[in-house]
């Protein structure tokens, strides 16, 4: 590990902020610190809904029975290795060389995070449409009731499924606003499955961060270069009960595709 160039606390340091740049998904998420080894599984409560308050009478408290769920999160490291030849270490290059390389290595560690916010999202009450229509989005929206109005919604799918799924609520409602169905905005997102969104409420999804970016930076007699490791430890949970639909097209009818969703 001696006499290497790059430093792998300014790397990491780097990344980390490229990570917490503004991205339309992540945006909407809670990130949390909670210190976590790999392979830690921890409890958390879902909160559950308390439902309208109730009249009383002469000052006479009411008290509601709260029994809520819990849902265990397990930490996982995700890790993503880099390696820079000599030839790009060479002071005219190293700048634009790690620079590519920071972005890399950001861009996977992001992919691979909101991966894993979507695994949690599929745990979640799921609903089957006939059509990506405007009925597809009212229907998603009457599953959680008078909570819609409490705080903003939002839509996730990939690009083809927002794409059919506006185009047809659209035609039938020409007052919508852009990137808005029927006030919750649309978010893309591609390695959503065609034919599937996600009508999330804000707040509700949260990436508890075990430890956060690392990186260390290695030169090994095996590779005439440096080898940059950067990891994180993180887990994902739902923190609210019925503030998430997963809805499913029974067949896919998004612009470009005329085959069965998988589920």
């Amino acid at each position: 590990m001696a006499n290497t160039i790059i430093k792998g606390k300014i790397f990491g340091e780097t990344v980390n902020d490229l990570i917490e740049g503004s991205d339309s998904f992540l945006d909407i998420v809670k990130v949390s610190d909670y210190t976590a080894e790999e392979g830690t599984t921890v409890e958390f409560p879902v909160v559950g809904f308390l439902g309208d308050a109730i009249e009383v009478t002469n000052g006479k408290a009411n008290y509601v029975d709260v029994n809520d769920k819990s849902v265990q999160a397990t930490f996982k490291q995700y890790d993503m290795g880099v390696k820079l030849s000599d030839m790009e270490l060479k002071e005219s290059r190293i700048d634009r060389a790690t620079g590519i390389r920071v972005q890399q290595t950001a861009d996977s560690i992001k992919s691979k995070l909101k991966k894993l916010l979507i695994e949690t999202l599929d745990t979640q009450q799921a609903l089957e449409v006939e059509k990506l229509d405007e009925n597809a989005v009212l229907d998603a929206q009457g599953l959680l009731g008078e909570r819609l109005e409490q705080r903003a919604s939002y839509i996730i799918a990939n690009g083809k499924t927002i794409n059919t799924l506006v185009k047809n609520v659209y035609t039938s409602n020409k007052t919508e606003k852009a990137n808005t169905v029927f006030d919750s905005k649309t978010i893309r997102y591609n390695n959503v499955a065609d034919g599937v969104f996600y009508l999330v409420q804000e707040d509700v999804m949260e990436l508890l961060i075990g430890r956060g970016i690392e990186s260390n930076v290695y030169r090994e007699s095996d590779f005439h270069g440096e080898k940059i490791n950067t990891d994180i430890i993180a887990s994902a949970i739902v923190t609210e009960e019925n503030r998430v639909v997963k809805v499913t097209v029974k067949t896919s009818e998004v612009e470009g595709a005329s085959t069965k969703t998988t589920k």
